[in-house]
């Protein structure tokens, strides 16, 4: 079981074209072609766009995560700094 905790227009958790293990909660962040291991909470505002989230992880309020790896049991953004991190794009040209 998953759960999105807010049901207002600006609160409201969304998780689109991804996967999201049991026990994560999503609590008015994004989360897009994205896999979310077990007990990940995503707090509000965040965006997390394209990642692997192992199980336990937090992403704390306004935090930006695109194209990354977060292994298990980090802390990511939990700072009154709004965070971005993103890994560089592959291109098939090797570039």
């Amino acid at each position: 079981m998953f759960l999105f905790v807010f049901d207002e227009a600006n609160r409201r958790g969304e998780a689109l074209d991804s996967i999201v293990s049991g026990g994560c909660i999503v609590s008015g962040g994004v989360v897009r072609k994205s896999v979310l291991g077990r007990g990940v909470r995503i707090h509000t505002g965040a965006l997390v766009e394209g990642c692997v989230i192992m199980d336990n992880c937090d992403i704390g309020r306004n935090a930006k995560v695109r194209r990354t790896i977060l292994e298990r049991t980090s802390v990511f953004g939990k700072t009154r700094w709004s965070a971005t991190i993103s890994m560089p794009t592959a291109h098939a040209d090797g570039t």
